[in-house]
Parts: C-alpha cells; sequence; structure tokens
C-alpha cells in the first residue's frame, strides 16, 4: 500500500508499505520528484475543473481533469481512460473505475480515527492511502 504524509502545499513523502520511496516537493505551481533515478514534474492548472500533467522531462505520462462542480476526475494514461470519483459524502475516499469496474481507490484521513477534511481544506497534516486491485 501506498501512503502520502505531510503539509498542504509543502513537502510529501511517499512510501510503499511503510518505506520511504520519494519526496513530492511543490515550487511555485509544479510538484517535483524524482524515482528510480529519473525526475518527474506535476503541473497543474485551472481554478475550477483543474488538470494536471504527470511529466518526463518533455513527455506527458498521464494527465487528470476534474469536471467543475462535480467530485470526479477522469483519468489519462496512454490510451486508458479511467474515472476517479468521490464514494462518501466528506469526498474523503474515491474510487478508480473502468466503466463500471472498480480498480481501486484512495483516502485521505488521520490513519483510522474517523478521516479528516479533504485535502483541499486541510491545513494541517494530511494522509493519504491508494489501493488498487
Amino acid at each position: 500500500m501506498m501512503t502520502a504524509t505531510g503539509k498542504k502545499l509543502q513537502a510529501l513523502e511517499i512510501s510503499q508499505n511503510g518505506a520511504p520511496i520519494t519526496v513530492l516537493d511543490q515550487h511555485k505551481g509544479v510538484f517535483m520528484f524524482a524515482l528510480n533515478g529519473q525526475s518527474y514534474t506535476i503541473r497543474i492548472s485551472g481554478l475550477f475543473g483543474r488538470s494536471y500533467e504527470l511529466r518526463r522531462g518533455d513527455e506527458m505520462l498521464a494527465s487528470a481533469k476534474g469536471e467543475t462542480f462535480r467530485d470526479r476526475t477522469t483519468v489519462t494514461f496512454g490510451d486508458k481512460v479511467w474515472l476517479l470519483k468521490a464514494e462518501n459524502i466528506r469526498t474523503t475516499r474515491f474510487g478508480l473505475y473502468d466503466g463500471a469496474t472498480r480498480l481501486g481507490g484512495i483516502t485521505s484521513g488521520d490513519g483510522g480515527a474517523g478521516g479528516m477534511a479533504p485535502p483541499s481544506t486541510c491545513s494541517t497534516r494530511c494522509r493519504w492511502t491508494c489501493s488498487c486491485s
């Protein structure tokens, strides 16, 4: 299981099964990280219906585009397209879907003590957990 822990708009430490693998660091709206000796960036654009691009150098590897006023995001990787959508009213749990099939999910919270505000409003420490089948 992968987790990301840190403060909003600052560095997030990404871990897999408790072992740190990289740090996601933000600088002027661009997140940067290194993994297995390669450098990556995540660029964010848009005020409503935000868009994200994952890049390695000049190559775009994946993108995600949120829908305005809806808690859902279309994720594209190569020729594959998935839907990431909120599964609860507090938007602390999201499911990743390929059509009607749930592939996995992402939760935000405090590690099991009832959850916290979603990351868009979290002002202290946030913890994200991702699990995929």
